[in-house]
This record gives C-alpha cells, sequence and structure tokens, in this order.
C-alpha cells in the first residue's frame, strides 16, 4: 500500500523537485543515466563472455576427453574451428598455437606429428586483463560507486544550503512554521537523493565484484584446460637433440680423420716410390754414362799405348816414359773435366733433393698441424706417422747419399788404380 502511495505521489514529488530544487532533479537523472549505462555496457557484455567462456571450456573438455580416450592429441586447428570463433579468441589461439612445439616421427618413409608440447603457459595469451577488464571496461566501473557517493554528498549539501537561504528568523509563529516547513522538506529531498546515491554505489559494487570474480574464474578454468591439453617440458627434447646431434658429429669427424690419414698416407707412399724409382732411373742413366764415359775416353790412348809398347824397344825407354806420362795427363785432364761436371751435377741434384724433401716434410708438418685442430689426437697420430715417413725418406736419401759417395769412391779408386797399372 505504501508503495502503491508512493508511485501514486511521485508524479507530484517530481514537479516539485524540479519546480523548486531543479539541481537535484539533475543529480538524480545523472545517477539514472549512470546505472542504466552499468546495466548496457557492464551487466550485458558479461552475460556475453560469461556463455562465450562457457562454450569454450565445455568444448575444450570434450576435446581432451576424446583424445585422452583415443590415445591421441588434441590438434590445435580443430580447437580453432570448432572452439575458437569468437575473433578475440581466435586471434589469442593463433598466436598460442604458433608456440606449441610439433614432435615429429618417422613412419615408413613419411614424416608425421605425434604430438605438441607447449613452450608457454596459456595464461600469457589468455589472461584476465586481455578476456575481462579490457571488454568490461572493468577500470572504470570498479570507480562508478565513488561516483555514485559523491553525488549523493553534493545533492545533500545542496539541499541543507537551498533550506538554509530560505530559512528567515521571526517573532510570527505562522512565518516560522512555514519557514520550518521549507527547510525540513527541502533536507528531506537531499536526504532522499542520497539514499538513492548510496544504494545505487551499493549495488554496482556488489554485482561489479561478483561479476568480475566469476569471470576470472572462468578464465582461469579456461588457462587450466589449455595447459592440461599439451605436455610443456620441450627443453629436455631440445636437449636429447644436440647431445644425438654432437655424437654424429664426433663420429663424422672421426671418419673424416681415418678417411684423411690414409689419403694422406697413400699419397706419401706413391711419392716416395716415384722418387725412388725416378732417383734409381737416374743413378742408372748416370752409371751407364759414367761407364761409357770411362770406356770411350781410355779405348784410344790404350790402344795408342799398347801400340807404342809393342813397338818400343831397350834404347826408347825415355820417350816412352814421357810419353806416357803426356797419355796419362792428358787422360786424366779429361777424366777430371768428364767427371767433374757429372759429379757437381750429381752433388747439386742430390743438394736440391734434400731441400725439396725438407719443404716438404716442412709442408706436410703444418698440414698435420692444420689437421690437429680438428682433433688433438687424430693430429697428434699423424703427425708422429708424418714424421716417420719423414724420417723413412731421409733415411732412405742419406743410403743414396752413401751409395752415391761409395760409386764416387769407387770411381776415384778405379782412376787411381788405372794411373797406377799405366806407369
Amino acid at each position: 500500500m505504501d508503495i502503491y502511495q508512493f508511485l501514486k505521489d511521485l508524479p507530484a514529488y517530481l514537479f516539485i523537485l524540479v519546480s523548486r530544487f531543479p539541481f537535484l532533479f539533475v543529480i538524480a537523472l545523472f545517477l539514472l543515466a549512470l546505472f542504466i549505462g552499468f546495466i548496457v555496457f557492464f551487466i550485458k557484455p558479461s552475460g556475453a563472455s560469461k556463455r562465450t567462456l562457457s562454450r569454450i571450456n565445455q568444448i575444450l573438455n570434450i576435446l581432451r576427453d576424446e583424445a585422452k580416450s583415443s590415445d591421441g592429441f588434441v590438434d590445435p586447428y580443430m580447437i580453432q574451428e570448432k572452439a575458437m570463433q569468437d575473433r578475440l579468441y581466435k586471434h589469442l589461439w593463433e598466436e598460442y598455437s604458433e608456440t606449441l612445439h610439433p614432435q615429429k616421427s618417422m613412419v615408413g618413409d613419411k614424416e608425421i606429428i605425434i604430438g605438441y608440447r607447449s613452450t608457454v603457459r596459456a595464461e600469457v595469451f589468455f589472461n584476465t586483463e586481455t578476456l575481462v577488464d579490457i571488454p568490461l571496461r572493468a577500470d572504470f566501473f570498479k570507480h562508478l560507486p565513488g561516483i555514485f557517493t559523491g553525488l549523493g554528498i553534493i545533492g545533500t549539501f545542496y539541499g541543507l544550503i537551498t533550506g538554509l537561504e530560505g530559512f528567515n528568523v521571526t517573532d510570527v509563529a505562522t512565518v516560522a512554521r512555514k519557514n520550518l516547513d521549507d527547510l525540513i522538506k527541502s533536507v528531506s529531498h537531499a536526504f532522499y537523493i542520497s539514499a538513492v546515491a548510496i544504494t545505487l554505489a551499493m549495488l554496482v559494487t556488489f554485482f561489479e565484484k561478483l561479476i568480475v570474480t566469476r569471470r576470472y574464474k572462468q578464465v582461469d578454468s579456461l588457462c587450466q584446460t589449455i595447459d592440461s591439453m599439451y605436455i610443456s617440458g620441450v627443453g629436455e627434447e631440445y636437449l636429447e637433440k644436440l647431445v644425438k646431434a654432437s655424437e654424429e658429429t664426433t663420429t663424422q669427424t672421426i671418419q673424416l680423420k681415418d678417411s684423411l690419414v690414409g689419403d694422406l698416407k697413400e699419397m706419401m707412399s706413391n711419392l716416395i716410390d716415384r722418387q725412388i724409382q725416378e732417383t734409381q732411373v737416374s743413378h742408372q742413366a748416370m752409371t751407364k754414362n759414367i761407364a761409357d764415359s770411362i770406356t770411350n775416353s781410355l779405348q784410344k790412348p790404350m790402344e795408342a799405348l799398347t801400340h807404342i809398347v809393342q813397338h818400343a824397344n831397350q834404347n826408347q825407354g825415355e820417350a816412352v816414359q814421357k810419353t806416357l806420362t803426356d797419355v796419362v795427363a792428358g787422360l786424366m785432364d779429361k777424366l777430371d773435366n768428364t767427371f767433374g761436371n757429372q759429379i757437381g751435377s750429381i752433388t747439386a741434384l742430390m743438394h736440391e733433393t734434400t731441400i725439396s724433401m725438407r719443404d716438404t716434410r716442412e709442408r706436410f708438418a703444418e698440414l698435420a698441424d692444420t689437421l690437429g685442430n680438428a682433433g688433438q689426437k687424430a693430429g697428434e697420430a699423424m703427425n708422429s706417422q708424418l714424421l716417420r715417413v719423414m724420417e723413412q725418406a731421409e733415411q732412405r736419401q742419406q743410403e743414396m747419399n752413401t751409395q752415391m759417395q761409395q760409386f764416387v769412391e769407387q770411381i776415384r779408386e778405379l782412376i787411381s788404380k788405372t794411373q797406377t797399372e799405366t806407369s
């Protein structure tokens, strides 16, 4: 009955409020507009957000249960097609799906995906600030109760000031009673406005906190559901791949070292064998040339000497001796001119061969040092092998030098013996 009477008297009350207290009426309209804006821009979007989050959570739970029952995995593209249809959620899911690491396996000759691992938690993208605070304008509406309270206080002070300004102290009882009645009505109107503002502030605070808390809970549930669909910890898999790649690199390095050492060994062996063969051929040719030269040089003098000996008599001894001395001196000069140049050429050739062998040894030592950077043990083994080969080559060269010296000594002995026999 009281409510009915209040509604019945409301038009008259509003008329009095507008005519006598226009500022209070403006405050009342402003309070009403703010409350309607709270319903339109907060209550209504919160209902749409609630339905969207509930639908997405339900679809994700179904997909997760189906994947667990079939021992499979949830395809991110399937989630995008079935659950993330809203523009905001679709954009966030596209960014999150890029952080998923696919696990692949070889089935026959084809590589297929057997699962996904998460590298980032879902709350990084699906957070309360993006899904709740910004769409619902929570940063503004959480201060709306304070605005309501402030407007109520302003209305109260305005009613008091207006009533006090119209109150006049007088000795006439009728006038004093009328002024007091106007003051009480002005203050009562101001208190009504303040009461309405405080009531609206309490309602806004209650519903704002209740709705925001529920939306936060739904967003947390969404993040937990997404995290439960994909296993985290992709770092272990990357570490396993790095270890495997390191082992393969080590194996390939060892194989490369073995192949390189074998090739170098074969190359050095071929080079030394070829050098030995060429040296032997050169020595044989040189020996043949020396023998031919000795034969050609001694043939005519010996024939002449034989002829002289056969026709000489006892009275011709001095002439024969002089002739033999001249012949021997000429023979010695000719031998010196013939074998001196050849021996000098042989010595120069041997010196150049020694220098070449030393340069080859230094080059291969540098090559061994370079290869040693790929592996210390492989380098040491290769270096020792190369040094051994160089030592063998140097030993063979020394043997060749010794043989050459012996050959020269034999030639000198042969010449000396020839001179002695000639004398």
